[in-house]
């Protein structure tokens, strides 16, 4: 929770205004961070989360939106108060008792934390959504899968025993960035630029391959739809 109130009051307005758009849109399922502070009991947390998250109920029920909390990794977090694990994503669900509200996956941050398959079966029918994307293990890097040390059958596994169905969608948006990146700006040459940021048809090339490996772990487990 952001302690400055205006930014968050902000904030909750831009989601509110979010989950009105996806609706329009036709978009039944939006992703959300949850808020985090350090030092809360898992009933401090949740509570508080919990106020935020009424203010979010009107337009999901108006909109028939499903809003979806993700798990993260102590490494972004600071080791702040937060859903790490998909026992505690799911507390905070039932908690909360709202039958639009669900969960999201993040296949990069269970990476840091160091599992996947049990955490997905014990997710279960609360899982809604998945964010695929691969790292070292140390850091979330947000590239593709093959690319760091996840183990994507460890993955698929856990996908079968939850029983999910939804789109495998994938978040791995670092192997080509701009110059100024959420993820590690580049480093400045004040001599030149020609090399600062990547051409389009990389870009392109990049999408492509992206393509392709999620073709190909949906076909080896009899998955991929044309």
């Amino acid at each position: 929770m952001d302690p400055n109130p205006e930014k968050r009051e902000l904030l909750i307005q831009a989601t509110i205004r979010s989950i009105h758009v996806a609706g329009e849109l036709g978009i039944k399922l939006l992703v959300i961070h949850a808020g985090c502070e350090p030092y809360l009991t898992q009933e401090e947390l949740y509570e508080k989360n919990l106020q935020v998250f009424k203010r979010f109920f009107p337009a999901m029920e108006e909109t028939g939106v499903n809003l979806l909390i993700e798990n993260s990794t102590h490494r972004n977090m600071k080791n702040a108060s937060y859903f790490y694990t998909a026992k505690e994503m799911i507390d905070f669900i039932e908690y909360a008792g709202h039958p639009l509200l669900h969960a999201c996956w993040d296949t990069g941050h269970a990476n840091v934390e160091g599992d996947q398959s049990e955490q997905l079966a014990v997710l279960g029918a609360h899982l809604y959504a998945v964010h695929i994307n691969d790292n070292r293990g140390v850091l979330d890097e947000h590239i593709l899968p093959f690319m760091g040390t996840i183990n994507m059958d460890d993955v698929m596994y856990g996908l079968q025993k939850a029983g999910f169905s939804g789109p495998f969608t994938l978040e791995s948006d670092s192997v080509l960035h701009p110059s100024d990146y959420w993820n590690g700006k580049r480093r400045v040459f004040l001599k030149d630029s020609r090399l600062a940021e990547p051409t389009l048809e990389m870009m392109r090339d990049v999408e492509k391959l992206a393509y392709d490996i999620a073709k190909h772990i949906l076909k080896q487990y009899g998955l991929y739809e044309s």
